[in-house]
């Protein structure tokens, strides 16, 4: 990538936000700020500042991978931690039980990745999200095609100076973007969000060209549409993440 970060401005969240997942028959779904009334679910292994036992052992998990799809109990434990992330008590110890039920799915593993770092980085509200987007994959075996929020997701984490994953969320959101398109346009109709379609779409290509003249940071109102208003989709494919 030809892009360079810049130094960051503090963008600031709410911790204690509640999240609602709002899920359609279609598999598609938003976030808002609502009561948090939702089974969440799952998500990966190890935060990028590990040490290289735990590397090693991560990637011996890796030629042992197994699915986790369907499994009540990832499910159960995702909804305990979701309900601490909805009062802003997240903490990384809380995490343990999770990782350890992650560690041998590879999609879960990468996804339990960015909701310890997200604790780790006191983004309650993100580590939220993180955990429902794992959620959909445990419950349905579907990957989340959600550009905005990676994008969201990308200035969370060049604010924290992790450029790796700012970078990979940036060039995931790229590549989930076409096939994006015509689902989100479709729950749109059927769900409104509130917004035309073409809005959301437009918003998003902004941020692509932003970021690809080197943005990293975005306002508070930018960050929380992007987070909030910009349609999720479930698919059968997997576009990037581990």
């Amino acid at each position: 990538m030809k892009r360079k970060m810049r130094d960051k401005k503090s963008v600031t969240f709410f911790a204690a936000v509640a999240i609602l997942v709002v899920v359609s028959a279609s598999g598609a779904y938003y976030f808002s700020n609502q009561t948090l009334e939702v089974d969440l679910v799952q998500q990966e292994t190890q935060t990028e500042n590990t040490s290289q036992t735990a590397e090693e052992s991560e990637q011996q998990s890796a030629s042992l991978d197994r699915s986790i799809v369907g499994d009540g109990s990832v499910m159960d434990e995702i909804a305990r931690l979701a309900s601490l992330s909805s009062q802003g008590r997240l903490t990384v110890g809380e995490l343990e039980t999770l990782r350890s039920m992650t560690i041998f799915d590879s999609y879960a593993r990468h996804e339990f990745t960015e909701i310890r770092l997200m604790v780790e980085y006191g983004e309650q509200l993100h580590a939220g999200h993180a955990l429902g987007f794992l959620s959909g994959y445990v419950s349905t075996g579907k990957y989340t095609l959600c550009p905005g929020h990676l994008l969201a997701h990308y200035y969370v984490f060049a604010r924290h100076n992790n450029t790796h994953l700012a970078d990979e969320s940036f060039e995931v959101a790229k590549g989930q973007f076409e096939p994006w398109l015509p689902e989100a346009r479709s729950f749109n109709e059927r769900y409104p969000s509130g917004y035309e379609f073409d809005f959301i779409r437009n918003k998003i290509k902004d941020h692509f060209n932003q970021i690809e003249g080197g943005a990293t940071n975005a306002s508070d109102d930018e960050i929380d549409f992007l987070t909030e208003k910009t349609i999720c989709v479930q698919s059968e494919f997997r576009y990037g993440h581990g």
